[in-house]
Protein backbone atom coordinates (compact mmCIF):
# COMPACT_ATOMS: atom_id res chain seq x y z
CA UNK A 1 0.00 0.00 0.00
CA UNK A 2 1.61 3.07 -1.09
CA UNK A 3 1.99 5.71 1.87
CA UNK A 4 -0.32 9.01 1.69
CA UNK A 5 1.70 12.37 0.34
CA UNK A 6 3.21 14.10 3.11
CA UNK A 7 1.09 17.40 3.71
CA UNK A 8 3.03 20.47 2.71
CA UNK A 9 4.34 22.43 5.59
CA UNK A 10 4.39 26.87 5.89
CA UNK A 11 8.15 27.77 5.94
CA UNK A 12 9.76 29.68 9.10
CA UNK A 13 10.08 33.19 9.02
CA UNK A 14 13.38 33.08 11.13
CA UNK A 15 13.53 35.96 13.57
CA UNK A 16 15.74 37.97 11.75
CA UNK A 17 13.93 38.37 9.25
CA UNK A 18 10.60 39.47 11.39
CA UNK A 19 12.77 42.13 12.46
CA UNK A 20 13.74 43.50 9.57
CA UNK A 21 10.26 43.32 8.05
CA UNK A 22 9.22 45.62 11.31
CA UNK A 23 11.97 48.02 10.93
CA UNK A 24 10.67 48.61 7.27
CA UNK A 25 7.17 49.09 8.49
CA UNK A 26 8.48 51.59 11.19
CA UNK A 27 10.59 53.08 8.62
CA UNK A 28 7.13 53.49 6.09
CA UNK A 29 5.24 55.08 8.82
CA UNK A 30 7.43 57.49 9.77
CA UNK A 31 8.13 58.14 5.86
CA UNK A 32 4.23 58.50 5.69
CA UNK A 33 4.10 60.97 9.04
CA UNK A 34 6.91 63.22 6.76
CA UNK A 35 5.28 62.77 3.74
CA UNK A 36 1.66 64.57 4.91
CA UNK A 37 3.43 67.28 6.73
CA UNK A 38 5.19 67.76 3.51
CA UNK A 39 2.04 67.88 1.96
CA UNK A 40 0.58 70.00 4.23
CA UNK A 41 3.42 72.49 4.12
CA UNK A 42 2.73 72.74 0.07
CA UNK A 43 -1.03 73.25 0.92
CA UNK A 44 0.21 76.20 2.87
CA UNK A 45 1.97 77.94 0.36
CA UNK A 46 -0.92 78.75 -1.99
CA UNK A 47 -4.09 80.40 -1.18
CA UNK A 48 -7.14 77.88 -1.32
CA UNK A 49 -10.58 78.38 -3.16
CA UNK A 50 -13.58 76.96 -3.26
CA UNK A 51 -15.94 75.83 -5.88
CA UNK A 52 -17.95 79.09 -5.70
CA UNK A 53 -15.00 81.50 -5.93
CA UNK A 54 -13.45 79.88 -8.67
CA UNK A 55 -16.52 80.48 -10.95
CA UNK A 56 -16.56 83.97 -9.52
CA UNK A 57 -12.90 84.48 -10.74
CA UNK A 58 -13.70 83.01 -13.58
CA UNK A 59 -12.13 79.33 -14.37
CA UNK A 60 -12.84 77.73 -17.46
CA UNK A 61 -13.00 74.47 -15.33
CA UNK A 62 -16.32 75.95 -13.47
CA UNK A 63 -17.73 78.45 -15.73
CA UNK A 64 -21.71 77.85 -17.21
CA UNK A 65 -22.62 77.12 -13.57
CA UNK A 66 -20.85 73.94 -13.51
CA UNK A 67 -21.60 72.02 -10.04
CA UNK A 68 -18.43 70.30 -10.01
CA UNK A 69 -14.71 71.27 -11.23
CA UNK A 70 -13.36 69.03 -13.50
CA UNK A 71 -10.01 69.07 -11.47
CA UNK A 72 -10.88 69.91 -8.05
CA UNK A 73 -9.42 67.16 -6.48
CA UNK A 74 -6.15 67.57 -8.59
CA UNK A 75 -5.38 71.27 -8.55
CA UNK A 76 -3.38 73.11 -6.10
CA UNK A 77 -5.69 76.09 -5.56
CA UNK A 78 -9.08 73.57 -4.74
CA UNK A 79 -9.66 73.59 -1.16
CA UNK A 80 -11.06 69.74 -1.66
CA UNK A 81 -7.46 69.20 -2.70
CA UNK A 82 -4.80 67.79 -0.98
CA UNK A 83 -1.09 67.70 -1.38
CA UNK A 84 -1.82 68.73 -5.08
CA UNK A 85 1.27 69.30 -7.45
CA UNK A 86 -0.21 71.30 -10.36
CA UNK A 87 -2.07 74.32 -10.96
CA UNK A 88 -4.89 73.89 -13.40
CA UNK A 89 -6.21 77.10 -13.06
CA UNK A 90 -7.57 77.99 -16.94
CA UNK A 91 -8.53 82.05 -17.12
CA UNK A 92 -10.96 82.76 -19.96
CA UNK A 93 -9.69 84.29 -23.47
CA UNK A 94 -10.69 87.88 -23.12
CA UNK A 95 -13.02 88.91 -25.40
CA UNK A 96 -13.15 91.97 -27.70
CA UNK A 97 -16.43 93.91 -27.90
CA UNK A 98 -16.00 96.58 -30.47
CA UNK A 99 -18.22 99.88 -29.03
CA UNK A 100 -21.16 100.28 -31.49
CA UNK A 101 -22.93 103.59 -31.70
CA UNK A 102 -26.31 103.37 -32.00
CA UNK A 103 -28.58 106.23 -33.49
CA UNK A 104 -30.74 108.65 -31.33
CA UNK A 105 -34.11 107.80 -32.24
CA UNK A 106 -35.86 110.21 -30.19
CA UNK A 107 -38.97 108.12 -30.63
CA UNK A 108 -41.82 109.08 -28.03
CA UNK A 109 -44.58 106.27 -28.77
CA UNK A 110 -44.12 102.25 -30.08
CA UNK A 111 -46.52 99.62 -31.27
CA UNK A 112 -45.58 96.09 -31.29
CA UNK A 113 -46.47 94.47 -34.67
CA UNK A 114 -47.64 91.42 -32.26
CA UNK A 115 -49.92 94.00 -30.68
CA UNK A 116 -51.30 96.69 -32.42
CA UNK A 117 -54.13 98.33 -30.36
CA UNK A 118 -51.49 98.99 -27.44
CA UNK A 119 -49.36 102.03 -28.00
CA UNK A 120 -46.20 102.07 -25.26
CA UNK A 121 -45.03 105.53 -24.28
CA UNK A 122 -40.89 105.60 -24.57
CA UNK A 123 -40.23 106.70 -20.79
CA UNK A 124 -36.18 106.88 -21.33
CA UNK A 125 -33.90 106.39 -24.62
CA UNK A 126 -29.93 104.63 -23.83
CA UNK A 127 -26.88 104.73 -25.70
CA UNK A 128 -28.45 101.08 -26.41
CA UNK A 129 -31.86 100.72 -25.93
CA UNK A 130 -35.53 102.64 -25.46
CA UNK A 131 -37.41 101.59 -21.57
CA UNK A 132 -41.12 101.44 -21.80
CA UNK A 133 -43.32 102.84 -19.66
CA UNK A 134 -44.11 99.47 -18.37
CA UNK A 135 -40.62 98.51 -18.21
CA UNK A 136 -40.28 96.74 -21.23
CA UNK A 137 -36.57 97.03 -23.03
CA UNK A 138 -36.30 97.50 -26.73
CA UNK A 139 -32.38 97.39 -28.21
CA UNK A 140 -31.09 99.25 -30.43
CA UNK A 141 -28.57 96.33 -31.47
CA UNK A 142 -31.94 94.77 -33.40
CA UNK A 143 -32.63 98.01 -35.44
CA UNK A 144 -33.11 97.05 -39.25
CA UNK A 145 -34.73 98.55 -41.80
CA UNK A 146 -37.61 97.87 -44.48
CA UNK A 147 -37.55 100.04 -47.26
CA UNK A 148 -37.14 103.50 -45.33
CA UNK A 149 -39.02 102.51 -42.07
CA UNK A 150 -36.65 101.43 -38.99
CA UNK A 151 -37.87 98.72 -36.72
CA UNK A 152 -36.78 97.16 -33.44
CA UNK A 153 -36.86 94.14 -31.13
CA UNK A 154 -37.38 93.62 -27.31
CA UNK A 155 -35.39 90.27 -26.29
CA UNK A 156 -38.04 88.28 -26.74
CA UNK A 157 -37.72 88.82 -30.66
CA UNK A 158 -41.16 90.87 -30.99
CA UNK A 159 -40.92 93.72 -33.37
CA UNK A 160 -41.70 97.35 -32.64
CA UNK A 161 -42.05 100.59 -34.74
CA UNK A 162 -42.72 103.78 -34.23
CA UNK A 163 -46.08 105.33 -33.46
CA UNK A 164 -45.58 108.93 -33.44
CA UNK A 165 -46.83 109.80 -36.74
CA UNK A 166 -50.63 108.16 -37.61
CA UNK A 167 -50.28 108.82 -40.91
CA UNK A 168 -47.26 106.63 -41.92
CA UNK A 169 -48.34 104.02 -39.27
CA UNK A 170 -50.39 101.62 -41.39
CA UNK A 171 -47.71 101.76 -43.75
CA UNK A 172 -45.19 100.79 -41.72
CA UNK A 173 -47.37 97.61 -40.07
CA UNK A 174 -48.12 96.91 -43.81
CA UNK A 175 -44.32 96.71 -45.04
CA UNK A 176 -43.75 94.66 -41.55
CA UNK A 177 -47.09 92.27 -42.71
CA UNK A 178 -45.67 91.81 -46.23
CA UNK A 179 -41.87 90.62 -44.93
CA UNK A 180 -44.13 88.45 -42.73
CA UNK A 181 -46.00 86.67 -45.54
CA UNK A 182 -42.97 86.26 -47.87
CA UNK A 183 -40.99 84.70 -45.02
CA UNK A 184 -43.72 82.22 -44.05
CA UNK A 185 -44.54 81.68 -48.27
CA UNK A 186 -40.92 80.77 -48.59
CA UNK A 187 -40.94 78.75 -44.98
CA UNK A 188 -43.92 76.99 -46.64
CA UNK A 189 -42.49 76.06 -49.76
CA UNK A 190 -39.42 74.52 -48.32
CA UNK A 191 -41.24 72.06 -46.57
CA UNK A 192 -42.98 70.98 -49.00
CA UNK A 193 -42.34 67.96 -50.97
CA UNK A 194 -40.75 67.66 -54.42
CA UNK A 195 -43.53 66.03 -56.62
CA UNK A 196 -41.47 63.24 -57.91
CA UNK A 197 -42.29 62.77 -62.55
CA UNK A 198 -43.72 59.66 -63.15
CA UNK A 199 -41.57 57.04 -64.99
CA UNK A 200 -42.34 57.29 -68.79
CA UNK A 201 -43.15 53.82 -69.65
CA UNK A 202 -43.33 53.29 -73.34
CA UNK A 203 -44.72 49.81 -74.65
Amino acid sequence: MDKPTPRPQMEVIPPEVLERIAQIRRGIDERKAEIEKLRKEADGLVVKHTLAECRAIGCTHTHCGKYTCDMADFCMRSKSAHGAAHDYYNPPKPVFKPKVAYPALGWKTVVGGNNRDYKCTIVKETDKTLVLHDKHVLLKSTIYHIEDCTYIKDRSGYTFTCADDPASLDMRLMLLDVVHQEFVDQASQALRTPEIPEPDVRV
